[in-house]
C-alpha cells in the first residue's frame, strides 16, 4: 500500500533544487519541441512556481 501524504518527509532544499532543475530543463525542451507551448516563466527567484501559457482558441 502506498504511503499516506502525512507519512512522507518534506523534501530537503537539495532535493527541491534538483527537482527545480529537472522542471526547468523539461520546460526548455517543451518550448522548442511542443508547438502548443507558447511561454514558460518563473515567479520570484525564491518561489518555486511556474506559469505556462499554451496556444489555443480564444
Amino acid at each position: 500500500m502506498p504511503p499516506e501524504a502525512d507519512d512522507i518527509a518534506p523534501a530537503s532544499p537539495a532535493e527541491l533544487d534538483a527537482l527545480t532543475g529537472r522542471i526547468d530543463a523539461w520546460l526548455s525542451v517543451q518550448l522548442v519541441e511542443n508547438p502548443v507551448m507558447e511561454e514558460a516563466e518563473r515567479g520570484e527567484p525564491d518561489v518555486r512556481r511556474w506559469r505556462i501559457r499554451l496556444a489555443g482558441e480564444e
